[in-house]
């Protein structure tokens, strides 16, 4: 599979978004052991680079066990805000949501982290469970969104289908 997300702004538009990738089909034992995925994501800002990652798997590979790699996860995202000012009270607000999604997943808790970059605020998420990425990424939508572009965060309708 190849995934390629990019998004090109004006000079003053904001972007909030996210995204999942699920290696196999773990709750039927299924692992990620053969084929390949490639993943590219960039965001850009009048042309400049605000924003790149790209990423390339193969199906029974090392790194999918190594640290440095997925550390055996098979979910894993990149929560990717993208303004002109991640001021500080944003990162930090972020920062906890990342704390207290972990202690309420217990278990289930994968390995989260925020940073910001410039012009970027940055979340990702390394574990075992969809539902618990998208649960954070959704969290820290519900931060960022008041706070970048003033407006309440009501979750679309479409989240619930």
């Amino acid at each position: 599979g190849e995934l390629d997300t990019r998004v090109e702004l004006e000079s003053d538009a904001a972007f909030i978004g996210w995204d999942l990738v699920c290696l196999g089909r773990s709750a039927a034992g299924e692992r990620f052991s053969q084929g390949r995925i490639r993943q590219a994501i960039a965001v850009t800002r009048e042309g400049v680079p605000l924003f790149i990652e790209r990423a390339s798997f193969e199906g029974g590979d090392a790194l999918l066990a190594s640290p440095v790699g997925l550390n055996g996860a098979v979910v894993f995202g990149t929560f990717i805000a993208a303004l002109s000012v991640v001021p500080d009270a944003m990162l930090s607000a972020c920062r906890e949501v990342a704390t207290r999604v972990n202690e309420d997943a217990g278990d289930a808790a994968g390995e989260t982290g925020v940073t910001r970059m410039r012009g970027c605020l940055v979340g990702r998420y390394r574990g075992a469970s969809a539902q618990c990425a998208r649960a954070y990424f959704a969290r820290l939508w519900c931060v960022v969104r008041p706070l970048a572009i003033g407006l309440d965060a009501v979750a679309p309708r479409i989240w619930n289908t």
